[in-house]
């Protein structure tokens, strides 16, 4: 810049000329420019030409794109600049401080005239009064147009830019979400909130920062009906925008002003009513064409038009076409005078063939731009490529058809035109049989984005719906009226090749209606999303499934892994299980042997071998290509949450006892290393890409480099009172980051000890990151379920990725395949969601729905007769204990329920969730009360004590969590723990210590007692041993009884404060224990599946109650002691007869297919047959197996 500088005005240079100098820089393309900066390219191109120029000129010799680079250090090397040159290079590839987000690709190739206008937008962004400008005008006006040259050229100043399309009428909750992630750096939670509080996070960060913020295409969210709860939803954000003093700007582009008396009284609005192009701008537009005319002719034209860019483009067409070019023989023909914009499309629209009308169609259901390839597999019945080409080049040619750099799209004003068209045929099709529409085109495509299919829900199914509530005036009546219709093609046999089976059941799913014991057998079902609602007993039979999606077998997905080559994609789970799916989603294997989590994946380099590591404190390998383990290393001690090979195979790193790293070798069989360092268990470990080191990270905050030519290490840095979680080296091998459970990731040059960068997402634990292939890019994800993408170079953020529901404990990469040219970031968390992304835009580009419904927490009311079951989907149920019959469900929250908690007069439910969140609910209102975030990923206490006056959590940090009952309000409780609370007691007033006293367990293995009335100043029962998984009060013995993680279980006498016997209770983890209300009795469940009963006074194994498929995860007596109640990761709830041990009744949820019948289907897969199966299909598809 300085050169330069020295050498011409390079201060007058435009951001899209910075932008040529700094992509050509890089070597980057006009076409790859012109994507970046959202300009055609040709338009990229010809500026670039004239910067070209103006350089060579002031550098006195031919510059061009190709020898730029080369032409400048050639001049800075003769001249006193020299040293200069880095400098200039660096802020060349360096992108402005700006902040820039557009989520959409802006057309405005050709812009003509409009300089009053930009002016007066341009006046307005720089006067401090102003809040809002509505610019409002006719479609195909150019609103978009005039906004986005606006914000080009008179956005310097403010912090952010950040333009938002409503084109598809997003929520009002995801378009918050959104902003407030983006101008906040995405430091702030994204978990849902009331729309009053997110409202108010928008305008307190427009308060602190100054923002542009454009959202384009407004009347899509507007609605006649002011009543609507949408719009009254934007309104209350248009009055907060507009009434609280800030200091950033909002416009908004609308066709139709709002008309609301909520705009009417608001200050601090701008009116801009745009109207139409200026004799010369206007002949400009038409002039793009072979148009024939006097001056005159063309001014006449442009007025009759009313200076409206869309019509104009499209009457040229026509003239062309039609008239030769000759406008003066346009005028002659009445067809010419028209003017409004409805009247002129519906005309252009009827002149269409049959498949020009289905190409456009076929774009308005898209919603986004479609390649030629696209969209010539979506016409139905199949045309040629050459028909289709021509039809495509004849709605250019009309200007009814947009070609971008994605592909062709149609303007707002025409897609919102079609779609009305569409949905009115779709109508009629239903309330008289006029039409065809919903047999040949489908209102949500399957296998599109899931940001696509919510936009084709919103805009095309509800407003149907809407239609359809107004004719049939009641659900009742229209589902009445869909069956028969359904009976009527069924008749004619008109199921066979249509997409109308797709569109009904996506309309029944969103009227709520029960599609249990449905008839859809024979019929082609083309693009359904078969993953949102029970299918209990459907009738598939003979059914012609094509593109459809359905739910998955997997749970909550705790680890990953893929082969060097993206062929197989391996999925860890919290039942132990292992799938391996191949590049296209089918499941080719399904590994058992892990009796809990899967907490560690990887793939050898060749792809052969397959090491796990589970919290069975167990790692095994496996042959991938026959799925059997080939070995197995058994108790390492403490949970396996890490392994790793080497760059060429021959090693293996996992977690072993005492907390080293062990090194296996793999090609001769045995301990290459033991690498010691480390306090507590270690969490995570990576080779360099070289083989010669190692990173680990550990429970005890520390990260350590290993040298393996020496078995020597030294520590980059230490994670004070956190978890450092995972680590990983970069793709070239000189930074190592380093992921942190107080929401740091920090990335180090290894080699120097250098901290380069602290990056602080502020909201908890991070537990995941992944470098991108190729690029300087770190992905870092954790509890809050968003994925952030860092500049590992610069420190800056350059793009998070919203939609996962809970927390994402892997991330992986899988290597271009078909048509994409790109890798995808891959991501799962225990929302039970495989997530595939696309970098390029942020978009998913697919999600893999998975179920199983493990129970993994239990309560009984006092009297024993009902019965509370937490899920693992996130739902409480109820169930009567006498009438053994499921009562009914509520969604608690968005992932696995691990602690339910009833209060002693049954008043509150308390629900601990692995979302992050704890909450509670009023038992007989069924409401929620209370809902807090737990910073901690990992909740694993929840209990009521002293009379039902608190309810005891885990805090942050290793403290304890007191909420008063009556207030809510929280008390932090500081502990004497090193690490985060695993376990939490409330035991009642005794002799030995008095009032109420907390009893708490670490993961750091210490046990500490805490008086209720003396908070301050807790005091260690146990200061080490294993960690604590349950700690409970045998109120008859006066036992302390601590469950810890290896399977045994401690007994403690409350008098001498010392342990009295250990007993062998599992040979896995020990999940859960129950105390008999009368004897001297207890019962634990373990990962081996297992339910066995103790007895305190002799420490014996009185019996072992077995028929749990999957560990037992919850166990509670019935109060009067003759039955035992179980709950497993398998979805089942057992009922055991004690002290016999019978099981006398097992309840369970069904799964989503239960009983649906695929007999003789055809178009699914085999692997995706046995996944239904697994769910409850039955029956046997043609050609299966």
């Amino acid at each position: 810049m300085q050169f330069l500088a020295s050498r011409t005005d390079f201060d007058e240079l435009s951001d899209l000329e910075l932008s040529i100098l700094r992509e050509s820089w890089r070597g980057s393309t006009y076409e790859e420019i012109g994507q970046k900066c959202r300009y055609n390219p040709d338009y990229v191109r010809a500026v670039a030409c004239k910067l070209w120029k103006r350089i060579s000129k002031a550098l006195a010799c031919k510059v061009t794109k190709n020898n730029f680079k080369a032409s400048i250090t050639s001049k800075a090397s003769k001249t006193a600049i020299q040293p200069a040159v880095d400098s200039v290079v660096a802020e060349l590839l360096l992108p402005k401080l700006q902040s820039w987000d557009c989520d959409e690709e802006v057309v405005t190739a050709r812009f003509f005239g409009r300089c009053l206008e930009l002016e007066k937008i341009s006046h307005w962004l720089k006067e401090t009064n102003g809040r809002m400008m509505i610019i409002s005008g006719n479609g195909g006006i150019g609103k978009t147009s005039l906004a986005w040259q606006a914000i080009k050229q008179s956005s310097e100043g403010f912090d952010f830019v950040v333009w938002r399309s409503l084109r598809n009428a997003p929520s009002l909750e995801k378009l918050l979400e959104n902003l407030v992630g983006f101008v906040s750096g995405y430091k702030e939670p994204l978990l849902a909130e009331s729309l009053t509080d997110c409202i108010r996070r928008l305008t307190d960060h427009l308060k602190l920062k100054k923002c542009l913020i454009v959202l384009d295409n407004y009347d899509a969210v507007l609605d006649p009906e002011e009543s609507n709860p949408a719009f009254q939803k934007y309104s209350r954000l248009i009055s907060a925008v507009c009434e609280e003093a800030h200091i950033s700007k909002v416009i908004i582009t609308t066709r139709q002003p709002p008309i609301s008396s909520i705009f009417k009284r608001i200050d601090h609005i701008k009116n801009f009513q745009l109207g139409g192009l200026d004799e010369d701008a206007g002949k400009n537009v038409l002039q793009g064409g072979n148009l024939q005319g006097s001056d005159e002719q063309f001014k006449r034209l442009n007025q009759f038009y009313q200076g409206n860019p869309l019509l104009l483009k499209i009457v040229a067409a026509s003239i062309i076409e039609i008239f030769a070019g000759d406008i003066d023989t346009f005028f002659k023909q009445e067809s010419g005078l028209f003017l409004g914009v409805s009247s002129l499309l519906n005309e252009q629209y009827s002149l269409l063939k049959p498949i020009e009308k289905d190409i456009m169609i076929l774009l308005a259901i898209a919603r986004v731009p479609l390649s030629f390839v696209e969209l010539h597999q979506k016409i139905y019945p199949a045309r040629s490529t050459v028909n289709v080409m021509q039809s495509l080049e004849l709605l250019l040619s009309k200007a009814l058809v947009e070609k971008t750099l994605r592909g062709f799209t149609l303007q707002p004003v025409l897609m919102e035109h079609v779609t009305d068209l569409f949905i009115k045929s779709a109508c009629s099709e239903i309330t008289d049989s006029s039409s065809n529409a919903l047999s040949r085109f489908p209102l949500v495509e399957a296998q599109k984005a899931e940001h696509i299919r919510s936009s084709q829900r919103r805009m095309l199914l509800v407003p149907l719906l809407q239609a359809l509530d107004v004719h049939y005036g009641s659900k009742e009546k229209l589902v009445e009226r869909l069956n028969i219709l359904n009976d009527g093609k069924r008749l004619h046999n008109e199921l066979g090749q249509s997409y109308w089976t797709a569109n009904l059941i996506h309309l029944f799913a969103h009227l709520q209606e029960n599609l249990c014991d449905y008839d859809f057998s024979g019929c082609a079902v083309w693009g359904a999303c078969l993953d949102q609602v029970p299918f209990h007993r459907v009738d598939f039979s003979g059914a012609k499934f094509l593109n459809c999606i359905f739910q998955d077998c997997f749970g909550q997905i705790i680890s990953m892994a893929c082969t060097e080559d993206s062929t197989k994609l391996a999925v860890g789970t919290v039942q132990g299980e292992i799938l391996i799916y191949d590049k296209h989603g089918n499941m080719l294997n399904r590994l058992l042997g892990h009796s809990h989590w899967v907490g560690a994946l990887a793939f050898n380099p060749a792809g052969q071998l397959l090491a796990s590591g589970g919290n069975d404190q167990t790692v095994r390998l496996w042959d991938v290509e026959t799925g059997k383990c080939v070995k197995v290393f058994a108790q390492r001690g403490s949970y396996v949450h890490a392994v790793s090979f080497s760059a060429d195979g021959r090693f293996l790193a996992f977690p072993d006892v005492d907390s080293c790293v062990c090194v296996w070798n793999v090609i001769e069989d045995g301990t290459a290393f033991c690498l010691r360092g480390h306090s507590m268990f270690v969490t995570s470990i990576a080779f360099h890409p070289q083989g010669r080191w190692l990173v680990s990270s550990g429970f005890d905050g520390g990260v350590l480099v290993w040298d393996l030519a020496d078995g020597e290490s030294k520590q980059l840095g230490q994670f004070q009172g956190a978890i450092a979680w995972d680590a990983k080296f970069s793709n070239d091998g000189q930074l190592v980051a380093v992921a942190g459970s107080e929401g740091l990731v920090r990335i180090w040059d290894w080699a120097s000890g250098e901290l380069l960068h602290e990056l602080a997402s502020g909201l908890g634990f991070v537990m995941a990151l992944k470098f991108v292939p190729g690029s300087p890019l770190l992905a870092a994800a954790g509890a809050d379920g968003a994925i952030r993408l860092w500049n590992s170079d610069t420190g800056i953020l350059q793009k998070c990725l919203l939609g996962h529901r809970a927390r994402v404990h892997e991330l992986i990469w899988v290597a271009a395949h078909g048509h994409r040219q790109e890798p995808m970031l891959v991501s799962g968390g225990i929302d039970r969601e495989l997530r595939f992304w696309d970098l390029s835009n942020g978009n998913c580009l697919r999600t893999n729905q998975g179920f199983s419904n493990g129970v993994w927490s239990l309560a009984l009311t006092s009297d024993g007769r009902r019965l509370v079951s937490g899920h693992e989907d996130g739902t409480v149920s109820w169930w009567d204990t006498v009438s053994r019959e499921y009562l009914y469900s509520f969604k608690a929250h968005e992932a696995c329920i691990w602690y339910i908690a009833l209060s002693g007069q049954e008043r509150w439910i308390a629900t601990a969730s692995d979302d992050c969140t704890e909450a509670v609910w009023d038992n007989e209102e069924r409401r929620q009360v209370f809902r807090w975030r737990c910073p901690d990923p990992y909740i694993r206490t929840l209990t009521f004590g002293k009379d039902d006056q608190f309810l005891a959590t885990n805090g942050e940090g290793g403290s304890l969590c007191l909420w008063n009952t009556q207030t809510w309000g929280q008390q932090v409780v500081p502990t004497l723990h090193h690490a985060p609370i695993s376990a939490v007691a409330c035991l009642p007033p005794n002799p030995k210590w008095g009032d109420c006293v907390w009893i708490t367990g670490s993961f750091d293995g210490s046990v500490q007692v805490v008086h209720h009335n003396d908070l301050a100043t807790p005091r260690l029962l146990r200061r080490q041993g294993m960690p604590a998984h349950v700690i409970l009060h045998h109120p008859t013995t006066k036992t302390l009884v601590i469950g810890c993680s290896d399977g045994s279980i401690e007994l403690w006498r409350l008098d001498t404060e010392q342990p009295y016997a250990v007993l062998q209770a599992h040979t896995g983890v020990l999940e859960t224990i129950a105390v008999h209300p009368h004897h001297p009795i207890i019962a634990s469940g373990g990962s081996d599946k297992a339910i066995r009963i103790w007895n305190l006074n002799s420490g014996k194994c009185e019996g072992t109650y077995l028929g749990h498929s999957l560990n037992v995860t919850c166990l509670q007596f019935l109060p009067n002691g003759t039955s035992l109640v179980s709950g497993s990761a398998d979805g089942t709830i057992r009922l055991w007869h004690y002290p016999d041990g019978e099981c006398y009744r097992e309840l369970r949820l069904p799964p989503p297919y239960d009983g649906m019948n695929i007999s003789n289907a055809v178009g699914l897969a085999p692997s995706r047959v046995t996944v239904l199966k697994m769910l409850g299909a039955q029956g046997d598809p043609a050609g299966y197996p």
